[in-house]
């Protein structure tokens, strides 16, 4: 198994953005898309925008290379990544114009 990942952490439009970062996401896990098993995409929140550019893409793969996709929530995903031992976890992300979205949810799961 290989791992790498991209952090779209700029201000340049998330669908100029994707397809360099997966590019660069493969080479450096030394995969080629023909070799990834399964596609994992982030359902929401999130812009419009981004999401629906994500799902797209996403849904796109899954068809080329006959490949099962596995959509997540972002912010459960994130409370995942957080989760420490305790018995639930809340997550935010900022949904910019003064918002944020978040989740709490049972550690229980883990």
């Amino acid at each position: 198994m290989a791992l790498a990942m991209a952090s779209h952490q700029t201000e340049e439009d998330y669908s100029s953005w994707l397809f360099a970062a997966v590019s660069e996401v493969l080479k450096k896990a030394g995969v080629r898309m023909a070799e990834v098993d399964a596609f994992g995409v982030a359902s929401g929140p999130g812009s419009f925008t981004g999401s629906r550019i994500g799902l797209t893409t996403v849904k796109a793969w899954g068809e080329v290379y006959g490949r099962p996709i596995v959509a997540v929530s972002r912010l459960e995903l994130l409370a995942w990544q957080a989760w420490g031992g305790t018995e639930y976890v809340a997550s935010w992300a900022d949904a910019r114009r003064g918002q944020v979205f978040w989740c709490g949810v049972p550690a229980q799961g883990k």
